[in-house]
């Protein structure tokens, strides 16, 4: 039987432990948009946009990784066309 550096505990565990820091970063950025989307239905953009600037400057890794992923997605669709 072959083993692969993935079948130690340790390793699960940290790979566990990241998915967890994952979904929890998502789920952060997702009320914050929520947030800033409801506000721009209000026409409260200065508010919007501080809720924004606000969690960049909390979690400027989370904000980075988010605007790759939505900038992959949109050219990944606008190519298609």
């Amino acid at each position: 039987m072959q083993t692969t550096i993935t079948d130690h505990p340790p390793v699960e565990s940290l790979k566990l432990r990241a998915v967890d820091a994952g979904r929890k970063a998502a789920s952060s950025m997702a009320t914050v948009l929520h947030t800033a989307t409801q506000r721009m239905r209000d026409r409260d953009y200065r508010a919007a946009l501080a809720d924004v600037r606000k969690f960049v400057d909390e979690r400027p890794g989370t904000a980075l990784l988010t605007a790759a992923v939505i900038g992959f997605v949109l050219v990944r669709s606008l190519a298609r066309r």
